[in-house]
């Protein structure tokens, strides 16, 4: 029986995500604790509720998962104490269930997240091998050792340049090379140990062979012991026998995810292996003759075909009248024609989705001023990023404060509906930082025509030094109105994105008087004509509109006037907000001045 478990780093900081498991036989592993970087960590990573705070439990056996043991700092020697009976409901006097939770003859360390700083906070020497700071160079273990080794090192997310030229020089000082192969993910393999991690640079031995040989993928899962396995790709059922290699070729909105073999037309399953849903009789596998994608049936091929609410068809295979773009995750199988109300007549949009990319012109605003400050411009590489010091911001906005987006991701954004906004938020502090508390607030809020739309109130909640790709779907059920807090529908998205007045991304997420924030690789999805991509923007609606109406949802009057002018109440609005914008951001004068115009068009 086991009372405490206690770790302690060496020189460096504590491992990030990492589980501690226990076993009886050394084969089959149970985990006893959770450890991740952040709270949302323990949400995405290990789907459990985050214990905020030292560790408390609630039964005898309940496994937790807390990010308390995972700050950066200490930077060295910080330890990690795990107690196993301490704390829990019979810990004076010890039940059954919590002696047996507390039995193990074996215990494993799953390390799956190194923590570690800023390539920007390391200092390497680039003169000879021998001058290397140890405490990059010892995370990754003893060179001797190496013969044919998979280095642990998240190179090209937490490594500048120079750690890479470094880490080259100390490898050919024991005649070996460095590999670049950023889209690989294996296992390390040191002194004879397997540990499951993401692996972006490979260094091998001459001759050395790839981790994964053709026909193979690699299992992106830090879960897994063995990243590599065959496709196995069923050969009826697949165009080919390769699949999807890794995470970096996947695209998990299209189905497509490592070890995903490619599907005929009928077919289903990650090797391609059975029939699709609405289709019978494998390894032929014919359609049924009812739809799955409109019909209601749990199981198309049996009993009479029942459409969805908005679908029609003796094999529930089109929308009614009024309605467009027929989908199997849509209860109801197809939408409502929105088109503003003058028209019900509608289709999806055939053209193909792009992306506004643009990280020039962002300033830094709260919601309560109209005051703007600029952003620091940097280029690292090639990302592009805009950054704020906190320093910069407080005498000046509110402690609240948003990256405001520049004119290319305002106006007319209705080809957005269905989208994705995708965005990287990180920040550092000093490490000596003793007022370091997380703040939590609305990650994403949306201007236009008077309304005011926001994420759920609370937002990320993100820890120093670590990097968030956040992806925000443009769709209704991932916005409420910013002032009531309710639920909003799809009129009221429509009408925003008619017109966005303001985009705004959440600039800080911690309370420290010295932090810098970072904002990087902002895209907002787009349909446009002249875009060059195979995905069409089939959630957009194209409305066949009456005479004196033009617009993929007839948002235009003949008079180039948007149609959700003619409403005075938004008109004024709207020269309010652009009358005190006008002073610290004159590039927005032009739409000032349509504001102006639907003003006057309103009460003529």
């Amino acid at each position: 029986m086991f009372a405490y478990v206690i770790i302690k780093a060496a020189n460096a900081p504590r491992p990030g995500n990492w589980i501690l498991e226990r076993s009886l036989d050394g084969t089959a592993f149970s985990p006893w604790q959770y450890y991740a970087v952040s709270d949302s960590e323990c949400l995405s990573r290990y789907n459990i509720t985050p214990r905020r705070g030292p560790p408390t439990y609630r039964a005898d056996d309940e496994v937790i998962c807390t990010s308390y043991y995972s700050r950066l700092v200490p930077l060295e020697h910080g330890e990690i104490h795990t107690s196993l009976i301490n704390g829990r409901p019979s810990a004076d006097d010890l039940s059954p269930k919590l002696l047996e939770f507390t039995s193990a003859r074996y215990i494993r360390l799953r390390l799956q997240r190194i923590r570690t700083l800023n390539a920007d906070l390391m200092t390497l020497s680039h003169r000879e091998p021998k001058d290397l700071d140890p405490i990059v160079t010892r995370r990754s273990g003893s060179t001797s050792d190496l013969q044919q080794v998979r280095v642990f090192f998240h190179i090209k997310t937490f490594l500048s340049e120079a750690c890479v030229s470094a880490m080259a020089m100390l490898v050919a000082a024991h005649g070996m090379k460095l590999q670049r192969n950023y889209s690989v993910n294996v296992s390390i393999i040191l002194a004879g140990r397997a540990v499951t991690g993401a692996v972006l640079d490979t260094i091998s031995s001459p001759g050395g062979q790839e981790p994964c040989p053709p026909a193979i993928h690699v299992k992106v899962s830090p879960y897994e012991d063995e990243p590599c396995r065959a496709c196995d790709c069923d050969p009826v059922g697949s165009f080919s026998s390769v699949c999807i290699k890794d995470d970096r070729h996947s695209d998990l909105h299209n189905g497509r995810w490592p070890g995903q073999c490619p599907c005929k037309e009928g077919y289903a399953g990650e090797k391609c292996d059975h029939c699709q849903l609405g289709y019978k009789d494998y390894p032929s596998c014919v359609p049924c003759g009812c739809n799955p994608v409109g019909s209601a049936n749990d199981e198309p091929c049996t009993g009479p075909c029942l459409c969805k609410e908005n679908v029609e068809g003796k094999a529930c295979d089109r929308c009614k009248p009024g309605f467009y773009n027929l989908k199997e995750k849509n209860p109801q199988g197809c939408s409502e024609c929105f088109c503003f109300g003058v028209s019900d007549v509608c289709s999806s949009l055939s053209w193909p989705v792009g992306q506004v990319n643009n990280m020039s012109g962002w300033l830094v605003t709260d919601l309560i001023s109209p005051r703007k400050i600029p952003s620091q411009q940097d280029v690292l590489g090639r990302r592009h990023q805009v950054s704020i010091n906190n320093t910069a911001v407080m005498q000046k906005l509110a402690s609240r404060y948003y990256w405001a987006a520049p004119g290319a991701y305002l106006g007319n954004k209705l080809t957005a509906f269905g989208g994705f906004l995708k965005y990287t938020v990180s920040y550092h502090i000093p490490v000596e930082t003793v007022d370091s508390n997380l703040l939590s607030h609305t990650d994403v809020i949306i201007k236009g025509n008077g309304l005011t739309l926001g994420t759920q109130a609370e937002g990320l909640s993100l820890q120093p030094y670590e990097e968030y790709l956040n992806v925000v779907g443009i769709v209704p059920e991932n916005f409420r109105d910013f002032n009531s807090k309710r639920q909003i529908d799809r009129d009221q998205l429509m009408t925003v994105l008619a017109n966005v007045t303001h985009l705004l991304i959440r600039a800080n997420y911690n309370s420290a008087k010295m932090a810098l924030y970072r904002l990087e690789s902002v895209s907002l999805d787009i349909a446009s004509p002249n875009a060059i991509d195979l995905a069409v923007a089939a959630e957009v609606e194209h409305c066949e509109c009456p005479q004196g109406y033009t617009g993929t949802s007839c948002e235009w009057k003949e008079d180039n006037l948007p149609f959700s002018c003619s409403r005075a109440s938004l008109a004024i609005t709207e020269w309010m907000e652009y009358s005190l914008e006008e002073f610290v951001n004159p590039v927005n004068a032009t739409t000032m001045q349509l504001s102006a115009t639907c003003m006057a068009f309103a009460f003529s």
